[in-house]
């Protein structure tokens, strides 16, 4: 009997196997999003519940989640987007799990990504959140390499140097989500904050072991920009406290410095370079073992929807009318 074939104990409580899988969407291709989905069906622990929530998706994603025939899936629709954390905010108050999982719509879950972090959760109680290795996938789903993971920071100041999380790969405890809400005011870095929010009273934890295989598309020099805006936003919010003024401004200029060089490179069409400091070469057996993994996550069977290839931009039942069973709709 494995670690999570009983009740688990955890903090004086007992903490059930039943898992909530948090799902936001908004407007990925509707390939990614299908991927997603069917790596969900495809986990050794099948006791879980999905939470597909859309922020403002388009008609055809909507369509494809409420085709999906599982009563272990739940659909919210919001016909107004709200953003990312208010999105996740809303999912941990709708989990009924005990321990809820992050996901996002363009990654692809390990097969065993659910076994293997509550596992670790049932023999560590001490544990709030647990992060996991990822593997990196491009566009049409090729296995690139290892992603670079940052240790979890020894003190403080060491979280506003790193992001400590890939998010999609994190699973907490619901009630610790419920208690250590997201800021809705960041609409990027909103991890990034919450664990400099949140370190101080918190254990988190990662596995070196893969949980999920992460996409990174094609680089764009706007979305970086945002992104290093907002994270600089947050590194003048805590920077000061944490490592005093004239630091927080260094690390502002170095922020600054690395979002003109990457600008730099994208416009020598240097795109495929950037992207490949970002991860480690992988080498066999654990190549094919991740090529066996992914193939499994993405043509998992998924009830009401017919079996096109994992790559198929989209399918007939995309068409239907949706499903009412487990539909909010919320304008």
């Amino acid at each position: 009997m494995s670690s999570v074939d009983a009740a688990i104990t955890t903090k004086g409580a007992v903490m059930s196997r039943h898992v909530t899988i948090g799902l936001p969407f908004s407007r990925q291709p509707e390939a990614y999003f299908r991927q997603t989905v069917r790596s969900v069906f495809a986990q050794t622990h099948a006791d879980w519940e999905l939470v597909l929530l859309a922020d403002g998706a388009p008609d055809s994603l909507v369509r494809a989640a409420a085709a999906i025939d599982d009563p272990r899936v739940r659909l919210v629709v919001h016909d107004r987007s709200a953003g990312l954390a208010a999105r996740l905010n809303e999912i941990a108050d709708l989990a009924t799990g005990d321990v809820l999982f992050r996901m996002d719509g363009d990654d692809v879950m390990h097969p065993q990504r659910v076994e293997r972090q509550l596992a670790h959760l049932a023999a560590h109680p001490e544990v709030d959140v647990l992060g996991g290795g990822a593997r990196v996938i491009d566009e049409e789903n090729q296995l690139l390499g290892i992603l670079k993971e940052p240790a979890i920071p020894s003190e403080p100041r060491g979280y506003l140097r790193s992001h400590t999380f890939t998010h999609p790969t994190v699973a907490a405890r619901t009630a610790w989500f419920r208690e250590h809400r997201y800021d809705t005011a960041l609409l990027r870095s909103e991890d990034k904050d919450l664990w400099l929010a949140s370190n101080a009273t918190s254990t988190f934890a990662k596995l070196s072991e893969p949980v999920l295989f992460y996409r990174i598309a094609r680089l764009r020099r706007e979305k970086q920009a945002q992104d290093a805006a907002y994270d600089r936003r947050i590194m003048a919010h805590y920077g000061p406290g944490l490592v005093g003024p004239a630091r927080t401004r260094a690390l502002l200029a170095r922020s600054r410095a690395k979002q003109a060089a990457f600008a730099t490179l994208l416009a020598l069409g240097q795109a495929e370079r950037v992207r490949r400091t970002k991860y480690l070469s992988l080498e066999e057996p654990h190549r094919a073992e991740g090529e066996r993994a992914l193939q499994a996550a993405m043509t998992a069977s998924v009830p009401g929807w017919a079996d096109e290839p994992p790559d198929h931009p989209a399918s007939t039942d995309s068409r239907r009318r949706p499903r009412e069973q487990g539909l909010r709709v919320l304008r």
